[in-house]
């Protein structure tokens, strides 16, 4: 599998947003965020309702979202004692549904599979990144505009139930106005986000990211 570059920066800000991060974990956010600026991109935000699709009541689709939140709180179950407590390639191996052999990022490491089984939203397979700083995602890495709109949108409505308090929208700014944020923390001390950008805007691709960020 080629390697990739890290992009779950956006994420992390948007997690900042709700107010759960100290600053140490800041700080390793913030390394995030500056990879994320290396990559680039751009766009027209969205305006972040929660709209559904022509799939909004499909059992299949309930049933595959109800197994990503499953997922996101036995994550968060994980992380919530601390990232310093937490065997990430344990983790990693739980989560891939095998041994998977991590990359040195300088001060992180970052493991990252298609996971067995698949896990599959929209007819998207979503892809597992995590690293030892405590950052834990699914990934849809390589899809259009419309369809990462449609993944946010279905993502904030169908795991609303698992957060402790309502979404809170994070303003892009101005070098990176296409990105779109949602955050919300659990009862449980993680938080989770959600949120969408583009990797290459003239060739219409565009990244989904799920993330649980645990506390330090």
């Amino acid at each position: 599998m080629p390697s990739r570059p890290p992009v779950l920066a956006a994420l992390v800000v948007a997690a900042l947003a709700a107010g759960c991060a100290n600053r140490a974990e800041q700080a390793t956010r913030e390394a995030w965020n500056a990879a994320l600026r290396s990559d680039g991109g751009g766009g027209d935000q969205a305006d972040g309702g929660h709209g559904g699709g022509d799939q909004a009541d499909d059992e299949d689709e309930r049933a595959a979202w109800a197994a990503v939140g499953d997922a996101l709180e036995r994550i968060s179950e994980t992380l919530a004692s601390g990232v310093s407590t937490v065997n990430f390639p344990r983790l990693a191996e739980r989560l891939c549904g095998r041994p998977v052999e991590g990359s040195d990022e300088g001060d992180r490491d970052v493991f990252h599979c298609e996971p067995e089984p698949g896990l599959e939203v929209l007819g998207e397979s979503l892809e597992v990144e995590l690293d030892t700083s405590g950052v834990v995602a699914y990934v849809a890495p390589d899809i259009t505009d419309e369809e990462s709109e449609a993944l946010l949108q279905q993502a904030l409505l169908r795991l609303a139930t698992r957060c402790a308090q309502t979404w809170t929208a994070v303003p892009a700014d101005a070098e990176n106005a296409h990105e779109e944020f949602h955050s919300c923390p659990l009862a449980n001390g993680p938080v989770i986000a959600v949120g969408r950008f583009p990797r290459d805007l003239a060739a219409n691709q565009w990244q989904f990211s799920l993330v649980v960020l645990g506390p330090g």
